[in-house]
């Protein structure tokens, strides 16, 4: 199961930004001990590139000593789209643009690969290890203030945050982008 570090539900119910930086949680059974023995993997299912199956960069320092496998929690912290397909950005040409066309969201589902044993770990219910990037929660930067920025200058940025500000999403102990 995957879901937010900091909430409890058994779901990714938020679309995650394509620029990636999600921490999330994956919870099960089967883990190696080592948190950097085990390697997330996703599954891509709207694409074009069906059941393509990407790894994402090892677990970070900071995702090692958020985890604890042997109590069956791996955290996560998500990678950019572009980090995950290995391709720069302007491969997405400003929009997600793939070999079936432009999609908002991008369906992935996540498994954990346990290097050590080779065993590959997925969830019971596919749906609770789903995850979607979105460009609806992407913010997007509009404008700099002033337009040209010289070294040593205080420049003020406007960004719309999208869906990231969405009472919904946000909860009451997050602070705003």
């Amino acid at each position: 199961m995957a879901r937010f570090r900091n909430e409890t539900t058994n779901t990714l119910n938020y679309g995650l930004s394509l620029m990636g930086g999600a921490e999330i949680m994956v919870d099960g059974a089967g883990f190696d001990d080592t948190p950097q023995s085990n390697l997330v993997m996703f599954t891509s299912h709207n694409t074009g590139y069906e059941n393509l199956v990407l790894d994402a960069p090892l677990l970070k320092e900071n995702d090692e000593f958020a985890s604890n496998p042997n109590l069956g929690r791996l955290a996560f912290t998500t990678p950019s789209i572009a980090e995950l397909f290995r391709k720069d950005f302007s491969f997405f040409n400003g929009q997600v643009t793939f070999p079936n066309g432009f999609n908002p969201a991008i369906f992935m589902e996540l498994k954990v690969h346990n290097m050590r044993t080779g065993e590959r770990l997925g969830c019971d219910v596919v749906n609770n290890c789903r995850v979607h990037y979105d460009t609806n929660f992407t913010p997007i930067l509009y404008d700099t203030i002033p337009s040209q920025v010289y070294f040593d200058q205080v420049a003020s940025f406007v960004v719309n945050p999208l869906y990231a500000e969405d009472p919904v999403v946000l909860k009451q102990d997050m602070l705003p982008i």
